[in-house]
């Protein structure tokens, strides 16, 4: 759902890739950073990294999305989060360190995010130089997608190079969340009186977060359906009214971004 190589210019490739251990509260995390010496959006990029993290639900990732956007708009917040890049840096000799940080500005991506652009200085003796950083992050259903953009020295990140990140990975993330159907949903169970019925939700891919079910009846030939009333649990018992008639039930995969609804083969007449 990152960052891919195919979203920089031609010649781009992945260096590393893979799972990392999460910080709490995520469940899962992988980053894939890029070999140096990149071209994005028009723009030399010395590297890149992008991370996601996926919270396991909504509430929790719209939780740290809000509270690392609430830290950062914080003087100091900007300050303890970059001295601890800055902490990074190798140091020899006598080299000093300072930043510059812009207060974080909201882009219209996903259902959340903002840039954050920062310049350091590295001086030493009588030589100074200077490079920049732009930092994104932003949220859709329960994953933070984070990317770091560092400039070459001397080199200038414009703002439209992390606008275009976000959306682009914003598409990835839109992609990797709309719900579409792999395995048809199924029903299984004895088609008599009596008898439970039980709705199988089927495969989805997007993540769904959430299946809802709707019993129908249908005329003997598996026609004319229609929904039964309060049949909505994941199980169905079959009573005098469903005698002669068929069976079937629409299973509703959802997240916060798309749903999806499949009907499944009706069952043989209830006897």
């Amino acid at each position: 759902m990152g960052l891919a190589a195919s979203d920089f210019a031609a010649g781009a490739s992945v260096q590393t890739e893979g799972f990392t251990s999460p910080g709490s509260p995520a469940i899962a995390e992988y980053e894939r950073l890029f070999r140096p010496g990149l071209r994005f959006g028009g723009y030399p990029i010395l590297s890149a990294a992008s991370t996601v993290s996926d919270f396991g639900d909504v509430g929790t990732a719209t939780l740290v999305f809000d509270s690392a956007r609430r830290v950062l708009n914080t003087r100091a917040g900007r300050r303890a989060l970059f001295k601890a890049l800055i902490a990074s840096i190798p140091r020899r000799g006598r080299l000093k360190t300072s930043a510059a940080i812009a207060a974080p500005v909201s882009i219209a991506v996903g259902q959340g995010g903002f840039r954050i652009l920062a310049r350091f200085t590295l001086k030493s003796g009588s030589k100074t130089a200077w490079f920049e950083l732009a930092f994104v992050l932003q949220r859709l259903d329960r994953a933070l997608g984070a990317l770091a953009f560092a400039s070459y020295p001397g080199e200038h990140i414009p703002a439209s190079v992390a606008v275009l990140a976000a959306q682009k990975v914003g598409s990835h993330f839109q992609s990797a969340f709309t719900i579409r159907n792999l395995t048809a949903p199924s029903v299984s169970g004895t088609a008599q009186q009596g008898q439970t019925l039980t709705a199988n939700s089927g495969s989805w891919a997007g993540a769904p977060s959430g299946f809802t079910y709707q019993w129908a009846r249908c005329d003997p030939t598996g026609a004319n359906c229609a929904a039964i009333p309060g049949a909505t649990a994941q199980t169905y018992v079959l009573g005098a009214a469903d005698a002669g008639a068929r069976i079937s039930v629409t299973v509703t995969a959802a997240n916060s971004v798309s749903t999806s609804s499949l009907v499944s083969v009706a069952t043989a007449p209830v006897s």
